[in-house]
């Protein structure tokens, strides 16, 4: 008897990502049931794929329109991170573009949860006090040594993404242990959730990016995205960690397809939705919703979850 039981609620475990905010209409993501769609928000000027939302009330319009399409997270940006850009925003300044927006946001009645791009614990305290939800660190705590016990202190969600050195010299950076740039991004990331679990960070509050465009080579892109399973599987060291993939309008997705201009690389990116999805990704982050999400919502129904309406 007592066996069944253990059985029967052993099967029923789920994993799930908590949110702390009151203000977001879901409390937490079970993982495994889809594919969570982020959608990207960027009030920079100097974005790579196309001219960011620097007014105020568009960009707020903006971001209940993502809503409204049904994405599943907002992930706003202040500052570019696009390989060769200078980062000219001091911490004041990146504070001051994006609190009145999530406040404005929440204002608006915005219920879905919000990341914000960040690798100053300083922006990061300012963002979740102001409504946000879910620290993107886009340093992977190492850009700025007090994002993790900041995390750790704030008891929300962060996401580690991969990346060396900065914007502006990233690119000197791609150079990997005996040319094997999986092992060597499994095992930086490694590194970093170890820390993390060290500081008080609850495994379920960390997610990992590996950094698809970020110090690493077009040809190295491919070949995380061919290798996607060594993050995940029993035998990883990441295994039982979600994973994010942003792929959208990147420049290696250009090289491969031979469209030079981003803004025409949909297509591209929708096709590494669809094959992210195939193995196992958990949230993809992209510009355009609602096609990503109808490839979501199909490569899922392929895939993941067996919905019975066909």
């Amino acid at each position: 008897m007592l066996d069944s039981i253990l059985s029967t609620e052993t099967s029923s475990l789920q994993k799930v990502l908590p949110f702390s905010q009151s203000s977001s209409s879901s409390t937490h993501w079970v993982w495994n049931s889809k594919t969570f769609v982020m959608g990207i928000l960027n009030t920079s000027p100097d974005s790579f794929s196309a001219p960011g939302i620097t007014d105020l009330e568009l960009a707020a319009e903006a971001g209940l329109r993502m809503e409204s399409d049904g994405v599943d997270m907002i992930d706003i940006g202040a500052v570019t991170r696009r390989p060769g850009a200078a980062e000219d925003l001091s911490t004041a300044e990146e504070i001051e573009k994006l609190v009145p927006l999530i406040r404005l946001l929440r204002e608006r009645g915005c219920k879905v949860p919000i990341s914000v791009d960040v690798f100053k614990s300083a922006v990061a305290e300012a963002v979740i006090e102001a409504g946000a939800d879910v620290i993107n660190d886009v340093g992977m705590g190492v850009r700025d040594p007090t994002m993790i016990p900041m995390a750790a202190k704030l008891g929300v969600p962060i996401i580690f993404m991969h990346t060396r050195g900065s914007p502006m010299d990233m690119h000197t950076f791609t150079s990997y242990k005996n040319d094997d740039v999986v092992s060597g991004v499994i095992e930086e990331l490694h590194e970093v959730t170890e820390r993390a679990l060290r500081a008080g960070i609850p495994r379920w509050n960390i997610i990992i990016d590996p950094g698809i465009g970020f110090a690493k080579t077009a040809e190295q892109n491919m070949e995380i995205l061919r290798n996607l399973e060594h993050f995940h599987c029993k035998d990883s060291p990441l295994f039982g960690y979600p994973i994010l993939l942003a792929c959208s309008k990147k420049k290696f997705i250009g090289t491969v397809t031979g469209v030079d201009e981003a803004s025409q690389r949909g297509p591209g990116s929708m096709a590494a939705t669809a094959a992210c999805i195939s193995v196992g990704i958990d949230i993809i982050r992209v510009h355009d919703i609602p096609e990503n999400i109808q490839v979501a919502k199909f490569a899922d129904s392929f895939w993941r979850v067996k919905t019975g309406t066909l």
